[in-house]
């Protein structure tokens, strides 16, 4: 399965997260766990760096190039999000595990 979106933790910060994440809730990240804590660590960045209002916040996301869990974040003119990633993932005992991240047409294995 393809998915934007990272299924299983991969990286020392994506294991920290699914941990401390498994701790609060008693139970595992569900899938878009790390995309969604990117999108709301991106927008307080914008806001801890002085983006005070909306024209000021939208501003700084279209400059902003945010390395979060997933994927380094940016966007186009249009607000679209830049690019990125696209990982393969594969069900095992009924969980996402993913495999491989293919990013400009180069496929590599994760995990």
């Amino acid at each position: 399965m393809s998915c934007p979106c990272a299924g299983s933790a991969a990286t020392e910060a994506q294991l920290a997260f699914a941990e401390r994440y498994q701790d609060l809730y008693d139970g595992a990240a569900l899938y878009f766990a790390f995309e969604g804590f990117d999108a709301a660590s991106m927008l307080l960045a914008g806001i801890d760096s002085g983006a005070r209002s909306r024209p000021a916040l939208l501003q700084w996301l279209g400059d902003a190039e945010f390395e979060g869990l997933s994927k380094t974040i940016s966007f186009d003119a249009d607000g679209e999000v830049v690019g990125g990633p696209v990982f393969i993932n594969r069900i095992v005992n009924g969980e996402f595990e993913t495999v491989a991240k293919v990013s400009d047409g180069q496929v590599t294995p994760v995990g």
